[in-house]
């Protein structure tokens, strides 16, 4: 046998043992059509602004690109895409929720600016 075989051999072998020493972690998905914001504070202000709601940046230690880990990471949520998709979407239905116009383009109010940052 030919020494890329068993090189190929030896990979395999132990992709299959770390697969196999995995912890096993319970998970659960969670669905975009079934958020549903709700707000307590009056925001009628925000009514009728256009925002410009370009890309969201997931820096949170406990996710990976598609699952939200619970503290014990023993359980995990994830989406029917990445985290990043997810919460980009999630933020545009609660803004439209409010009455504003949200883009990932063209002319609007940045963000910066609505929410009163310099």
């Amino acid at each position: 046998m030919s020494k890329d075989y068993h090189r190929m051999l030896l990979r395999g072998s132990v992709f299959l043992v770390v697969v196999a020493c995995a912890p096993r972690v319970e998970s659960t998905n969670i669905e975009l059509r079934r958020y549903a914001p709700a707000f307590t504070a009056d925001l009628s202000a925000y009514k009728g602004l256009r925002v410009c709601l370009m890309n969201v940046d997931n820096q949170a230690g406990d996710t990976s690109i598609g699952y939200y880990y619970s503290p014990d990471k023993q359980f995990a949520y994830a989406g029917d895409s990445s985290l990043r998709n997810y919460f980009w979407y999630a933020f545009e239905k609660a803004l439209v929720s409010l009455g504003m116009a949200v883009s990932n383009t063209g002319r609007s109010l940045p963000v910066h600016r609505l929410c009163g940052l310099r």
